[in-house]
């Protein structure tokens, strides 16, 4: 009768125990998850911005300023005041030439890259 009695609550704390397993395991997921979410929006929005015409007559007029000038300065802010972009900060030195766009309505979006699903910490910082 005691064996049974203890193979019952073995059972019963193998169920609790997974249950909480499952529980942190999906609370820890989902704060990665919106961090990987966040930074995947960011990421499209600011490359949504740069696809557009106006950007890209703006990139090349760049390149073009970087090609005729060496000695120029190697970061620009310049004033488009057209399809909702009010300024666009440009760094002659890197290849995309973008670095950051501020809207009209005064939204700054940054160039941002896009997100690696590595793990950058430890969950829950228990192992560092």
């Amino acid at each position: 009768m005691a064996n049974i009695d203890f193979h019952e609550g073995m059972r019963r704390l193998g169920i609790l125990l997974g249950t909480l397993g499952t529980c942190i395991g999906g609370a820890d997921a989902s704060s990665g998850a919106r961090v990987a979410w966040n930074a995947y929006m960011a990421h499209r929005r600011f490359e949504s911005l740069t696809a557009s015409s106006t950007i890209q007559k703006l990139r090349e007029a760049a390149r073009d300023y970087r090609t005729n000038k060496p000695e120029a300065p190697s970061e620009l802010i310049v004033r488009v005041d057209t399809d909702g972009i009010k300024q666009v900060a440009v760094n002659l030195n890197e290849p995309g030439l973008i670095d950051s766009t501020e809207l009209s309505t005064g939204e700054l979006v940054k160039k941002t890259k896009a997100h690696t699903s590595r793990r950058s910490q430890p969950p829950f910082g228990l192992l560092k």
